[in-house]
């Protein structure tokens, strides 16, 4: 394939309802075209077959990282060097990350939408370790109780009171007095 025979994707500039200016890129869809048009209805239903035998490891898979995620708690955000302290967010950002990206893809988007939040307050340089690990914590025990009461997909009625009570306590512990 020559440079010349690749297409260059589409820009459109547009502004924001904030007024800033952004470009959207449309992309070809490269995978489709090798294909020669749009995916069978039998890989499609392999894969689906694939991530369904995979939710049940999905379960232990998420369950580990919350024990990981508390077990790099438990060496210590506060007596931490700077360096060290360092590490440790960053592990605790990639257990976050994980647990956001597969959530979704098992059924579980709340579960992505808690670790998430997460992953954004693990991004927060300012917060002391008292306030970084209840936050931790929190969101943690949310996710836990997630997957606990089995809440699937959005949650139903459930979901946008657990996401509120939790933006609520999150707000609590960021906003509170220091002592």
């Amino acid at each position: 394939m020559s440079v010349s025979s690749i297409r260059r994707p589409k820009v459109i500039h547009r502004i924001s309802a904030r007024g800033f200016p952004y470009e959207e890129i449309s992309l070809e869809n490269i995978l489709g075209a090798k294909l020669g048009g749009p995916i069978p209805d039998a890989c499609l239903h392999r894969a689906e077959r694939a991530l369904s035998a995979l939710k049940d490891q999905y379960m232990e898979w998420v369950y580990r990282d919350l024990d990981l995620l508390e077990e790099t708690l438990e060496g210590g955000l506060d007596d931490a060097d700077p360096a060290r302290r360092t590490d440790i967010v960053l592990q605790l950002r990639r257990l976050s990350h994980d647990m956001r990206g597969q959530g979704g893809t098992f059924g579980y988007p709340l579960v992505s939408q808690v670790a998430g939040a997460l992953n954004e307050i693990l991004k927060m340089p300012h917060l002391s370790a008292d306030r970084l690990v209840r936050l931790i914590r929190l969101h943690a025990d949310v996710i836990k109780r997630i997957l606990d009461n089995r809440i699937e997909g959005e949650g139903g009625k459930a979901g946008p009171k657990i996401i509120e009570r939790l933006n609520t306590l999150t707000e609590e512990v960021l906003f509170q007095e220091e002592a």
